[in-house]
């Protein structure tokens, strides 16, 4: 398992490329949070069409944020194999075919470690096996924000600081009142409300 250090530098923020058929996008985020997460934050979908309004809001039952991750190192995610609920969810369909790629995980499941490229195929979960890459989606945060302060408290990213700006996507502040003192939960994050 992975440490978190408190000290808010540029080694605490790793990239994400994700490739699309309309354009290859790069963020930075915070090592350690989740990719569904960190993509939205940034205004980014993990989800086709429709599905960025209907989804399981990263619960990991409708399987609607699956993309192929792909980890030049080993340490790249975590857990580096589907988990108990990825493998419920990728083996039942649409998901589940013989020909679907190993290399595909649910978005809202997996933490990111170090750079990491990430294509999203078509199909309203992003299961097809053809070989396409969806088109690019932005982020609709219809029902989010309240899931993303939630995960504020839950998964401390010190390195949320406002040093990176999501690209294009102006989101404004929320105040986050501290848990406790000696809470490392940061004071703000950003939630396109």
């Amino acid at each position: 398992m992975h440490s978190s250090s408190s000290d808010s530098d540029a080694t605490d923020l790793v990239s994400v490329t994700l490739e699309t058929a309309s354009e290859t996008k790069t963020i930075q985020l915070c090592k350690g949070e989740l990719l569904r997460s960190a993509m939205l934050k940034q205004g980014l979908s993990p989800h086709n069409g429709r599905a960025r309004l209907i989804n399981c809001r990263g619960l990991g039952t409708c399987g609607t944020c699956a993309v192929e991750i792909f980890s030049i190192s080993d340490s790249g995610i975590e857990p580096p194999e589907r988990n108990t609920k990825e493998n419920l969810r990728l083996n039942f369909p649409p998901h589940g075919s013989v020909d679907q790629s190993p290399a595909l995980r649910l978005a809202c499941q997996v933490q990111v470690f170090d750079d990491v490229v990430v294509k999203k195929r078509t199909g309203f979960w992003g299961q097809d096996t053809d070989g396409n890459l969806s088109k690019g989606y932005d982020a609709e945060l219809w029902f989010e924000c309240a899931l993303l302060l939630q995960e504020a408290h839950l998964h401390a990213a010190p390195c949320l600081a406002t040093e990176h700006e999501p690209q294009g996507h102006p989101v404004p502040w929320i105040e986050i009142p501290p848990l406790a003192d000696d809470d490392p939960v940061v004071d703000t994050l950003r939630c396109n409300c």
